[in-house]
């Protein structure tokens, strides 16, 4: 079928089916394919009710939409969800700040912002004290004031609502009247409480990390309880059981519980755990966990433990399955699948499961893997579970850091085909660069990758890992110290260019203002770069960074680091710089 036949059979469908469809797609997704494809298409495209997330799309696309919004103000009215992040490539929230108020979107009912600074702090809460239609409201990774903030929501009518932290003063969280579905990244067990006992409405609650702080125990009241939570999410937490224990207690009528915890040894006493259940569990439907500990100094009886504690938990996961997994010094034990998004892989792990596991879908949840490298020790192994089968490789102790061999890992890596961020940072050294190129085979969905400067340098020498690098990763994090000194040779230099260069999102840490500046220039896709400069002095490099800047007609926004000044955010606006390239070289 040809493209024409193609547009003329979706121009013959009803306008009713279009929108129906549009509902599946981001505002910026549907602009890119039908604007100005024909007038109809044109009215369509601003009477649909539409979802704008700017994160990840050309700047250029961003400023589409916007200036179509500014040509035709009534196209906000069907804007009923936003999407603003600092953290981003695409628009940031200051420039979009600078075409619109969010009160003028008058029907919004879903605001999410990512990174707010001090810059926008003031006008971001004179704007949510007039937006009089959101009921939902994601606040992520930003270090501002959240009282103020929460105070101008209009918190009778949110229903969901996403922060880092808590505010200072919890008697906030008595005023949200209609609130069902609460995400906090961060808080320790008595703000837990606090939440559960102020917001009587709750029927689902996330958090990101819960700490603990012994020292708050005290003050929490075991006499109230909250009667309308139905699932609660705790996505990692160093608690005993009884400290979990004493959340549950909380809330009797819980019937999803999703939890992982990194724990002490006192994980595997299932006389606690059976206590736990029969008094406080009584309506858990759905049991999701994930818990693991470090095992130095339980190797004698760990798989003994494990097994156990395996049958035991197995009457209480509704017919869902349960797999162990040992390395030299980490042991878990899960439900499958695994529920958890993020998953830190061990070296010489080995898995204990059933037959009948879903090794397909076994982490399908899983978006982002780190891979950790053991120390080992020489002739000693784990024997395998008697009623278990056993997925092993070589796996033995020695206590020093050898290079990462292929079947330490690969046959643990290629369940995470779904893996989008790959993190190998703190893998000390590859055996060979084909070890990377397999993990990335294994992980084909894999944009993002964070990893140590080193294994770059040594990754450039390897033809086929320098093509996998360059078809798969947009988004790359270098640890420890960008050494141009190791890169000494421009070839070099500019090969790491070649191999990254449809990268939009870099982050590392130089000596240098020059080798920022070499990085935007060699760099031909790069819309956002963060630095550490480590010999940086506001007081010069400013003034030499903008000369260098006009220079090279790079066009840019930058944002210097409110507690760290040696921290410089780039945005790159491509469309300009490439413009200007181009005219002076004609």
């Amino acid at each position: 079928m040809s493209d024409n036949q193609t547009v003329t059979n979706i121009e013959v469908l009803p306008n009713e089916i279009l929108i129906e469809c549009f509902q599946y797609l981001d505002a910026l997704q549907i602009f890119s394919s039908f604007d100005q494809l024909n007038s109809r298409f044109n009215e369509l495209i601003r009477r649909t009710p539409l979802y704008v997330d700017f994160r990840n799309f050309s700047p250029s696309l961003c400023q589409q939409i916007c200036e179509a919004m500014l040509l035709d103000p009534t196209m906000k009215e069907y804007i009923y969800s936003l999407h603003l992040s600092n953290k981003d490539t695409g628009m940031r929230i200051e420039s979009f700040r600078r075409m619109f108020a969010l009160e003028e979107f008058s029907r919004l009912q879903s605001l999410t912002l990512i990174g707010v600074n001090q810059l926008s702090y003031e006008i971001l809460m004179l704007m949510l004290a007039s937006m009089t239609s959101l009921t939902c409201f994601h606040l992520k990774d930003s270090n501002i004031d959240l009282d103020e903030i929460v105070s101008s929501l209009h918190r009778s009518i949110i229903q969901i609502i996403t922060l880092p932290r808590l505010p200072k003063d919890l008697t906030l969280l008595g005023h949200f009247a209609s609130l069902r579905s609460f995400t906090i990244d961060t808080c320790n067990a008595w703000q837990l409480i606090q939440v559960l006992n102020a917001i009587p409405t709750l029927k689902y609650l996330q958090i990101n990390y819960l700490s603990r702080e012994v020292a708050e125990s005290d003050k929490i009241n075991l006499k109230k309880f909250t009667h309308s939570l139905r699932h609660l999410v705790i996505n990692k937490t160093t608690f005993k059981v009884c400290d979990i224990k004493m959340i549950i207690a909380h809330t009797p009528n819980l019937n999803r519980l999703t939890l992982f915890a990194d724990f002490i040894y006192d994980l595997f006493e299932c006389q606690k755990w059976e206590r736990l259940f029969h008094t406080y569990l009584s309506h858990l439907k759905v049991f999701q966990f994930c818990f693991q500990f470090n095992h130095k100094g339980y190797q004698s009886n760990v798989e003994e433990r494990l097994q156990a504690f395996h049958n035991y938990f197995q009457r209480y996961v509704h017919s869902r399955f349960i797999e162990s997994m040992l390395s030299c010094d980490k042991a878990m034990i899960c439900t499958v699948p695994y529920a958890f998004a993020t998953f830190e892989l061990y070296s010489g792990m080995n898995r204990y499961h059933e037959l009948a596991i879903d090794h397909q879908n076994m982490f399908s949840n899983v978006t982002q893997l780190t891979i950790h490298q053991n120390s080992m020790k020489t002739d000693e192994r784990y024997s395998s579970f008697s009623f278990l089968r056993s997925e092993r490789w070589s796996f033995v102790r020695e206590y020093m850091l050898g290079p990462l061999k292929a079947n330490d890992i690969l046959s643990m890596v290629k369940n995470f085909s779904h893996v989008k961020y790959l993190d190998v940072s703190h893998v000390f050294k590859f055996e060979s660069p084909s070890v990377l190129v397999e993990i990335l085979r294994e992980t084909p969905r894999v944009s993002s990758l964070t990893i140590s400067f080193d294994t770059v340098n040594s990754s450039l020498n390897d033809d086929e890992l320098c093509q996998y690098l360059k078809r798969m990763i947009r988004n790359l994090h270098i640890t420890k110290l960008w050494n141009f000194l190791r890169l000494r040779h421009d070839d070099i230099q500019l090969k790491f260019c070649e191999v990254f260069s449809n990268l939009d999102q870099l982050t590392c840490t130089v000596q240098k203002t020059c080798q920022m500046i070499f990085l935007l220039t060699h760099l031909p896709k790069l819309l956002r770069a963060q630095f550490i400069v480590t010999e940086w002095n506001p007081y010069i490099d400013i003034s030499s960074l903008n000369t260098c800047l006009r220079e090279s007609d790079i066009h840019v926004d930058i944002v210097y680091g409110e507690d760290k000044p040696q921290q410089i955010t780039f945005f790159i606006d491509r469309e300009m710089t490439d413009n200007s390239t181009t005219s002076s070289t004609q």
